[in-house]
């Protein structure tokens, strides 16, 4: 299968970005394969053709590696998926070829997403048939949205209503990147005022989310597994939305079944990501379902608002969570928010009432988990609590839906033929737009909060698996220091393992980096490691010199007593006690029987290490080792008078 073949995925600009990326991860040993033509930019066809057919003229046994290059501004879509097996199942058939297929000579697979870019007016009217209504397939607060042809692909075109403007063309250009995000392909100028304003979008070939599960025959291709996988994806969407940018965080504000769209395989994406941004004529927001202002009204739809954000008007990542409830409601009831039965919505149904839901479960999703079906039904209840018990964070509810989609999704050999591939190419592209001057970067998905970051912390035995976020490592790591502070076995784990902090994921033993810590710990988080390290060697050290000292005085003891002459034994006494006052010059000898040497250190806080565990299993012990007196005041000890006892 490609999939078993495809070790990376990385996003570039242009091509050239990538091949760059592709000689960086081979040292300047690859040779290149190449499929797809770009999306509203075809001048880079002829070349990866042309480069293509030249790969395919190599010899295996001068080639070392082999890298797959996707020049498409397509997202990677099931069909695009199979346009790329299918070109491996060509090249496979070519006794060269077949044999730079095998890995571990098979590298990566790198996809060239380009940003998205301005086009004319005149462009979108000629793909949309100068807006044809037979081409009109939507419709909603913010505009009308038409299907197009570009070149032969199918894309969504939404002419925006003439009062809305935009903050600054900075808005424009903005485009969310995530796997369950549309993605933005182009956009009109928005230089002059007198025209049109439209957005390009992919699109979904599937439709809206609400369109199958009002259709009887759609909603019964919507599983209950395929539903429990909608709800994780979009859940991943919504939190990319909230934590992205600490600094400025988006919030969709009008997340509903409508606005999420299916592409083959049941891919769900949110779509108007970002319009909340446009700016409306108060006097124009009345109508399509949708009420939109940022000034003195609340935006969203009826019945997926927020109770409390329409009373208050102060929108927060509980009000999104409150919208997205609704959603696990009408995925688990296959009923639309819209529709009533006896006078009542479903929230008035099952929240208000606390009607359970497992009775009405949609019959056409097929035969439900019970256990599963009760989770999700506890999760959307969460959801829809009042505003002060309700789930706080996005991330909560994320961590929810993927546990449920790991216990009762798992996929049958069917299923994971048919969708594996796109589902591995999505969960690992790196789709960041940026600009040819740009370096790609690598996205990794976070083992913590299972969003995709570029930068963040990898414990260096799997750093594309094992990896956590730049936001979430700090408060992982000190976590970790937290437990290994309360818990002896934890600090006794700490000790063997060098001070070092062993990576989160089970199973791995390997450790971080100071240098990968460094990189992504603040300052004061970066402190504790150390100090905490620092004890660990301290302890190691004393340790080392406590059982040294041991030793030798053992040695030298069974050496006096092994002596039957009395005179050679005071002459190898008092030989023995010149080499242990000057080996160890600070001895001290028990003040209550005499017995000396005892301490070889010039300690003065004898507690601190007394008592502790030692490598070999033993404690350490600063006690008379004749009659186990003990006190932690140096003054209480005598200097050693050099008298073997």
């Amino acid at each position: 299968m490609v999939t078993d073949r495809v070790i990376s995925n990385f996003c570039a600009g242009d091509v050239i970005s990538a091949v760059a990326v592709a000689n960086q991860i081979t040292s300047g040993k690859s040779v290149f394969a190449w499929l797809g033509e770009a999306l509203l930019c075809r001048d880079q066809c002829d070349f990866a053709l042309s480069a293509f057919q030249e790969g395919l003229q190599v010899n295996p046994d001068d080639v070392d590696c082999l890298v797959g290059i996707i020049d498409t501004n397509d997202s990677i879509t099931v069909a695009n998926a199979f346009r790329v097996a299918d070109m491996w199942a060509v090249l496979a058939k070519d006794p060269n070829m077949r044999e730079l297929l095998r890995a571990p000579k098979f590298k990566a697979l790198i996809q060239v997403v380009r940003p998205p870019r301005e086009v004319s007016v005149a462009e979108v009217q000629q793909w949309t048939d100068n807006f044809s209504p037979a081409r009109k397939i939507g419709e909603g607060a913010f505009g009308d949205v038409f299907e197009g042809q570009c070149q032969s692909i199918p894309v969504a075109v939404k002419r925006l209503k003439p009062t809305l403007r935009l903050q600054g063309d900075e808005e424009t250009d903005r485009a969310f990147h995530h796997p369950h995000i549309i993605r933005l392909l182009g956009f009109t100028s928005v230089t002059s005022v007198a025209q049109e304003l439209c957005l390009v979008y992919e699109l979904g070939p599937l439709g809206s989310m609400d369109q199958s599960l009002v259709d009887d025959a759609r909603a019964s291709d919507l599983t209950w597994k395929v539903r429990v996988r909608i709800a994780a994806a979009v859940a991943r969407a919504i939190n990319y939305l909230h934590c992205h940018d600490e600094k400025s965080p988006t919030f969709h504000r009008d997340i509903k079944s409508a606005n999420i769209v299916l592409f083959h395989g049941f891919v769900p994406k949110l779509i108007d990501c970002g319009l909340s941004k446009f700016i409306p004529d108060p006097a124009t927001t009345h109508h399509l379902g949708s009420i939109m202002s940022t000034k003195g009204m609340a935006l969203g739809t009826p019945g997926y608002m927020c109770p409390t954000y329409i009373r208050k008007l102060q929108y927060d990542a509980k009000s999104e969570i409150y919208s997205f409830g609704i959603v696990l409601l009408e995925l688990l009831t296959g009923r639309l928010m819209s529709s009533r039965r006896d006078g009542q919505d479903l929230y008035d149904e099952y929240i208000e009432d606390m009607t359970p839901i497992g009775p009405d479960l949609d019959a056409r999703a097929g035969p439900w988990s019970v256990e599963c079906a009760q989770r999700l039904e506890a999760l959307a209840r969460e959801c829809l609590a009042p505003y002060k018990t309700r789930v706080s964070s996005m991330l909560t509810v994320l961590r929810r839906l993927v546990e449920l989609e790991k216990t009762y999704c798992a996929a049958s050999p069917e299923e994971i033929r048919m969708t594996q591939l796109v589902e591995d190419l999505q969960r690992q592209v790196d789709a960041l737009r940026c600009s040819p001057k740009q370096p790609a970067e690598i996205l990794r998905m976070c083992n913590i909060c299972f969003d995709q970051s570029a930068n963040g912390l990898g414990c260096g035995a799997g750093d594309v698996l094992h990896f956590i976020c730049a936001d979430c490592a700090p408060q992982e790591v000190q976590r970790i220091l937290n437990e290994i502070e309360a818990e002896a076995t934890q600090l006794a784990r700490h000790r063997a393992q060098g001070g070092r902090i062993q990576c989160v994921v089970p199973g791995c033993d390997a450790v971080y980096s100071e240098q990968a810590l460094a990189k992504v710990l603040p300052d004061a988080i970066f402190g504790h490691y150390r100090a905490a390290q620092d004890a660990v060697v301290e302890q190691r050290q004393y340790t080392y010199h406590q059982e040294r000292f041991q030793l030798e005085l053992e040695a030298a003891r069974a050496e006096f007593k092994r002596s039957n002459d009395l005179a050679r034994t005071r002459q190898d006494a008092a030989a023995t006690a010149e080499f242990m006052r000057r080996q160890f010059p600070n001895a001290v000898q028990c003040p209550r029987c005499g017995a000396g040497p005892v301490i070889p250190e010039n300690c003065y806080n004898l507690q601190t290490h007394h008592g502790e565990s030692t490598s070999g299993g033993g404690r350490i012990s600063n006690a008379c080792p004749s009659c186990q007196f003990f006190t932690p005041e140096r003054s209480v000890w005598a200097n050693w008078d050099g008298q073997m006892r």
